[in-house]
């Protein structure tokens, strides 16, 4: 009995490509049509009212930033958010300059986020 031939498992791929055939077509058939199709999406109805009503704080490579339209020293900044905050519990926007070194930003950042806002966007933008 020890020369009895074992049997060895295979696995049968043929329906598995089968299906997967079949999914080809269906999805090369479909997908011109869902490229021509013009779906009419609805108008949103709210509008993103954390860019109007946020308080920018820009802060500039050289130079002083501005708060809310108004150039603050940058040790001055939490001071002045939290002056700001407290009037009106706005979000604030921290628009920095890429080529500013990433500590200063953060130190800005936190800064910002010590004086309390609802909430903290930080945008990067390059100067022209």
């Amino acid at each position: 009995m020890s020369s009895a031939k074992q049997l060895e498992p295979t696995i049968n791929v043929t329906p598995l490509v089968d299906v997967v055939l079949v999914l080809l077509i269906i999805f090369m058939v479909i997908a011109p049509a869902m490229a021509e199709s013009n779906v009419a999406l609805p108008k949103s109805q709210t509008k993103d009212s954390t860019e109007d009503d946020a308080i920018h704080v820009v802060v500039p490579t050289a130079g002083d930033p501005t708060v809310d339209g108004s150039v603050v020293p940058r040790a001055a900044v939490g001071d002045r958010l939290r002056e700001l905050v407290l009037e009106s519990k706005r979000a604030v926007v921290l628009e920095a300059d890429s080529a500013l070194p990433y500590g200063e930003i953060r130190a800005l950042f936190a800064a910002v986020k010590g004086a309390g806002p609802k909430s903290v966007s930080l945008q990067i933008v390059e100067e022209k």
